[in-house]
């Protein structure tokens, strides 16, 4: 008897509870805001990463056309120099360089140096010895002389050896 009872109540239930089932529901999209912490420290991660390197990027495009203009400059200068003042041209060569210098060292480096001391850290600088011992001395002689031997359209070569030696 006990089984008859069951096995209708099982019959209807089976029947009847079909009726009554529904879908199964999922529960909603998670959403992407809020992120989670560790996104936090991806982003400021990939944010100081992205600085660094645009910072780099930055410095060796300004060093670059640096380098362009202090060459462009240079080379006007050398077509000045065949036609005119040679001594003016080798006082402004002279400022070309101090300047070169301010881009690429610290002002309290550069500021107090003149004479020699100034050549000497062309040399140090440039990896190189001409401006102390060669050419390079007409920085300081050129604007007290009247005439200029040949060897000073060699400043020129020496500055442009001293310029590609600078990073």
């Amino acid at each position: 008897m006990c089984w008859s009872a069951c096995n209708k109540a099982w019959e209807a239930l089976s029947v009847n509870g079909l009726e009554n089932l529904r879908d199964i529901h999922e529960p909603s999209l998670i959403g992407w805001w809020p992120l989670a912490p560790g996104w936090y420290v991806v982003l400021i991660a990939a944010f100081i990463v992205g600085a660094f390197v645009g910072r780099k990027i930055y410095r060796r495009w300004r060093q670059v056309s640096l380098k362009r203009y202090a060459l462009a400059h240079l080379d006007e200068l050398a077509m000045q120099f065949q036609a005119s003042h040679q001594a003016e041209i080798i006082q402004e060569l002279s400022v070309l360089l101090r300047r070169l210098c301010l881009a690429y060292y610290s002002r309290h480096q550069i500021a107090g140096l003149s004479g020699d001391d100034w050549l000497r850290f062309l040399d140090r600088t440039g990896s190189t010895r001409a401006f102390s011992q060669g050419t390079g001395r007409l920085l300081l002689t050129a604007p007290y002389q009247k005439t200029l031997d040949d060897s000073a359209g060699e400043l020129f070569d020496t500055i442009k050896l001293w310029l590609k030696e600078q990073q």
